[in-house]
């Protein structure tokens, strides 16, 4: 992982040690997935006793690796793709839109479409 910070660096100029996540998708299903990766609000689902941010929001402004990209639900590939996008997304259980700045490295074994 440290060739990404490496990549990081070069691309955003910074220096110091970056905020590094990494998650396998294929460990979670459904709304976990989500959860996971976009954080979620308190109540949004049952066991959510409190807001917690995602990895991505924890990364902000390093490097996140999702391994077994492949294995993502619908819904969340679609957020992700929005994030791509623009840098925003949206907690599970929230309408508010968050922002994060990071290098997002991705790997799967499927074929995607």
């Amino acid at each position: 992982f440290s060739r990404l910070n490496e990549m990081y660096q070069a691309r955003f100029g910074s220096n110091e040690q970056l905020p590094l996540q990494k998650t396998n998708i294929a460990a979670y299903s459904g709304e976990l997935t989500y959860s996971e990766l976009f954080g979620h609000k308190r109540g949004a689902f049952t066991g959510a006793h409190a807001d917690r941010k995602g990895i991505l929001e924890e990364a902000h402004g390093g490097v996140v690796f999702l391994d077994e990209i492949g294995d993502a639900d619908p819904k969340t590939q679609v957020q992700l793709l929005r994030f791509l996008d623009n840098g925003g997304f949206v907690r599970l259980g929230e309408n508010m839109t968050r922002y994060a700045r990071v290098l997002l490295v991705a790997a799967t074994n499927k074929n995607l479409p």
